[in-house]
């Protein structure tokens, strides 16, 4: 009867691991892709000569 125990603590362990695991990389693949957005928006601002109108 313990080993039943054991192994559904082990399972929802497992599981808590996988989902927070999924959230962490969820969250950091959402960072770069949101980062990478905006360093591209400014590239392109800055491209077009945006900062240089701001200035003046």
């Amino acid at each position: 009867m313990q080993y039943a125990i054991y192994a559904v603590l082990g399972i929802i362990g497992l599981y808590l691991i996988y989902v927070i695991s999924t959230t962490i990389i969820g969250f950091v693949i959402k960072v770069i892709i949101y980062g990478l957005l905006l360093i591209g928006i400014v590239y392109l601002l800055y491209k077009m000569g945006f900062f240089k109108l701001l200035k003046k």
